[in-house]
């Protein structure tokens, strides 16, 4: 009896190690040879960030001006509509054989029409290339900027049409040939009637700027206002919003960076040590990535277009880019600077990543037309600019634009616009004339 028991345990011994040793050659078979059905798996359900509206590129990046060189005279139109047609037949060309060559083959001012259209900032040519439609992949140095672009037809309107791409000093950068467009569909949008003469002046760095030659009437604008949340850009700005706590009233960190709302409606956001990023050499440039960024999250609260680009002095991929607010045919300036309201959305990009934003918290909706204001021409601003001692040869910018610094009470929640010429000086603008000065025709519209 004892033997049968103990031949019993044997058997059962046996019977368990060989299930155990069949289970380790399953499991291991399923280990080498188990592939996971991903497709099945659902994948976490994600929240889309959205501020306010998307846009198209070209809505973003554009022109602020037209111009039509005809014979020594330069002829120029500032109306968004007419700019913004030009514009679109740029888009529709076509532009082959791009040569960098350009000491030779040009076309010449003078003998036919020729059309530009002006960027308010240089473009790089990562942008250029998402802007319009180039057939060649053509190589063009990174460090090389356009502002402007000019179109000529030769031999008539049959003729070939040649692009000229310019930088800020209106030297050429590469030229195209252009199929798809013509000069009759260009003289059509920008209509002579409403073209006026303009005068080309030397700024900063033998930059070129065209200014009216002839004086100016504008409108000024009233607005409403309303604030947006801080709170809303946490989600934007921080990988886990989770991780963010607030440390102020209106301060907010998770260690390594910092949101906080400025005096006047102003977002501030500060990432403190960006580290390296060893992949910066395959980004695009800081203009695209920069209105990409923006875009990812509808950004766009106001009619913000592409206005500032700082390049960085160590490396293509970083530097500075704004966006400012452009009311019908004319930027918004704070000539305050520091003022309560702020026109623009400004980024920093070092090491290939965004190390730094400041944003307006405000989103403006015109109201009515106010009173007409009659600016003064191109030569009166350079003069009043030389009785102040002021060189426009140590000028980044001279334009037209309103003024946001004028408020008609700080507890409103409507702002008064009113035009005036500007001038860009190490960095900031400032009025060229005080209200007294360019208020020179009062009336009321309807």
């Amino acid at each position: 009896m004892k033997g049968e028991i103990i031949v019993t345990k044997e058997a059962f011994k046996s019977i368990f190690l060989t299930v155990l040793v069949l289970l380790s050659i399953t499991l291991t078979f399923s280990i080498w040879f188990y592939q996971t059905d991903y497709k099945s798996i659902t994948p976490p359900k994600t929240t889309t960030v959205s501020i306010a509206d998307s846009k198209n590129i070209h809505d973003v990046i554009k022109p602020y001006l037209a111009i039509s060189y005809r014979g020594d005279r330069i002829l120029g139109q500032d109306s968004e509509e007419s700019v913004s047609k030009l514009y679109e037949l740029f888009q529709k060309g076509q532009y082959t054989n791009v040569s960098t060559d350009v000491k030779k083959n040009l076309p010449s001012r003078g003998q036919n029409p020729s059309y530009e259209i002006v960027f308010p900032a240089p473009v790089t040519i990562d942008t250029l290339k998402r802007l319009f439609t180039f057939n060649d992949n053509f190589t063009v140095r990174n460090n090389l900027y356009v502002d402007r672009i000019e179109v000529f037809q030769s031999n008539g309107n049959q003729g070939k049409v040649t692009a000229v791409f310019r930088s800020q000093n209106d030297s050429a950068v590469f030229y195209a040939s252009v199929n798809r467009m013509n000069t009759k569909q260009l003289s059509d949008a920008i209509t002579s009637e409403n073209l006026r003469k303009y005068l080309r002046q030397s700024l900063s760095r033998e930059k070129h700027v065209y200014l009216p030659i002839d004086k100016t009437k504008v409108n000024s604008e009233r607005v409403f206002y309303r604030t947006l949340d801080l709170k809303r850009y946490i989600s934007v700005l921080y990988k886990d919003p989770d991780s963010v706590s607030n440390t102020k009233n209106t301060v907010y960190s998770d260690g390594s960076s910092q949101l906080e709302e400025n005096p006047g409606n102003i977002l501030h956001y500060i990432k403190f040590n960006p580290g390296i990023n060893k992949n910066k050499d395959d980004q695009d440039s800081v203009i695209y990535r920069s209105y990409e960024f923006i875009n990812g999250y509808k950004g766009w609260t106001n009619n913000f277009v592409y206005d500032e680009f700082e390049p960085s002095k160590t490396h293509s991929q970083d530097g500075k880019t704004g966006f400012r607010i452009q009311l019908g045919n004319y930027f918004i300036y704070n000539t305050d600077n520091l003022g309560r309201y702020l026109p623009v959305v400004k980024l920093n990009w070092e090491s290939g990543q965004l190390t730094e934003l400041y944003s307006t918290l405000i989103d403006m909706d015109p109201i009515y037309s106010k009173t007409t204001y009659e600016l003064e021409g191109a030569n009166e601003v350079i003069i009043e600019l030389v009785s102040k001692h002021i060189q426009p040869s140590k000028l980044e910018d001279i334009k037209i634009g309103y003024n946001l610094s004028n408020l008609t009470d700080s507890d409103s929640d409507q702002i008064e616009l009113t035009p005036g010429w500007f001038y860009k000086q190490n960095g900031r603008w400032h009025p060229v004339f005080t209200e007294e000065k360019n208020f020179i025709h009062r009336g009321e519209f309807e």
